[in-house]
């Protein structure tokens, strides 16, 4: 089968395709558009195996956000690494014994996953709530590794997060 230029299909997705680029293009002037660009470009595939993995977990907390500082506490590696790490867990429960804080967990995506967050164009989000790194007024790393410290450079640009300090606003949670 040829395809040609006068194929009524091909001129159509040619023009939904260039209509949804024109609707996909962000503006980096504010916050508030950059959330609403993260709240329309998340994946339905990762948020799902997001709550799956909370389906599976033990001694998760969930907390409402509702006058807490709200922190992420972000593992420079996989969910299985990090979890595995005693010293991760003990401070993702010493953040959530306070009662003024809120703190939620995100983890180096798996290779699959990670070529979803670059297809979708879906900012890295937490595990327990799924939002946004952003939305978050503190992020904490936990290093144990030094073969990890490029991770967080990793981490950061999949959370939309400037990395030259000189870029950031006084919003970013860094």
């Amino acid at each position: 089968m040829r395809v040609t230029g006068k194929n009524p299909y091909f001129h159509r997705r040619r023009r939904e395709h260039s209509s949804l680029l024109r609707v996909l293009r962000v503006s980096n002037e504010s916050r508030s558009s950059r959330d609403e660009w993260a709240v329309k470009m998340t994946s339905w595939k990762l948020i799902q195996k997001a709550k799956a993995t909370l389906e599976k977990e033990r001694g998760t907390v969930r907390k409402t956000w509702a006058g807490k500082i709200s922190v992420c506490l972000v593992y420079p590696n996989t969910y299985y690494v990090g979890m595995s790490n005693l010293g991760f867990q003990t401070v993702y429960q010493c953040f959530n014994a306070e009662d003024d804080v809120v703190c939620e967990r995100a983890f180096l995506p798996d290779p699959e996953d990670f070529r979803e967050y670059q297809d979708s164009q879906t900012p890295l989000f937490s595990l327990e709530s799924q939002k946004p790194l952003v939305d978050f007024d503190l992020i904490a790393f936990s290093l144990s590794f030094e073969n990890d410290y490029l991770n967080v450079l990793t981490l950061l640009d999949l959370a939309r997060i400037p990395l030259e300090s000189r870029q950031r606003g006084a919003k970013t949670p860094l």
